[in-house]
């Protein structure tokens, strides 16, 4: 058809290790494991094609979760990076939209750079610190998601106390991040638009 192609690749965490098993101590090691997801532009009619000068900013959306299978413990920590290009984005547009954790979502305000905090208790004794940090220059956002000990506002040390359990019930062990970016002008006919992200 002559149009743009949006892609927004998939990447599962190849490498989540098996749950691990007892090493003949009284003790056992234990894991969280975040595979993710990234979901980009949509067409009304579910096409990932883009008509010639019919959108000027695209959605994105990248999901993480605790994934129930292999972990053994909550996450304490979650890091999730994505690194626009320029030659398909316009990186002066950047604009993070809300975050979402357990089925909480916080809409943004607009501003870039940030760092918030959001209460768990009481169904978990931690506050997450969430940072959102982006470099125009080379198209880098990172999202940081850290469990912090509510009496003592350092990074929790009890396994068991990290923000984002293992996911069993499907809301609680999940959580997400949205942003729109703008696509850069003149882009010719049949350009794909990749996008991948990490965690």
């Amino acid at each position: 058809l002559g149009d743009k192609c949006h892609e927004a690749f998939t990447e599962k965490k190849p490498n989540c290790p098996p749950k691990p098993k007892g090493g003949g101590g009284t003790s056992s090691p234990r894991n969280s494991c975040e595979p993710n997801d990234i979901y980009g532009y949509l067409s009304p009619s579910g096409s990932k094609f883009i008509a010639k000068d019919s959108v000027d900013m695209v959605n994105y959306r990248i999901e993480f979760e605790n994934d129930p299978i292999f972990a053994t413990s909550a996450a304490h920590v979650v890091d999730v990076r994505d690194t626009l290009d320029a030659r398909y984005f316009d990186l002066s547009t950047f604009v993070p939209t809300y975050f979402t954790i357990a089925g909480n979502r916080e809409q943004l305000d607009g501003t870039v750079n940030f760092v918030r905090t959001v209460d768990m208790r009481p169904k978990i004794n931690t506050i997450v610190q969430v940072k959102c940090i982006y470099e125009e220059h080379t198209g880098a956002i990172r999202w940081l998601f850290t469990s912090l000990d509510p009496m003592t506002i350092e990074p929790t040390k009890d396994v068991m106390q990290g923000f984002l359990p293992a996911n069993t019930d499907g809301t609680s062990g999940i959580g997400d991040v949205g942003y729109r970016i703008g696509l850069k002008k003149g882009l010719v006919d049949g350009t794909k638009i990749p996008n991948r992200a990490s965690n």
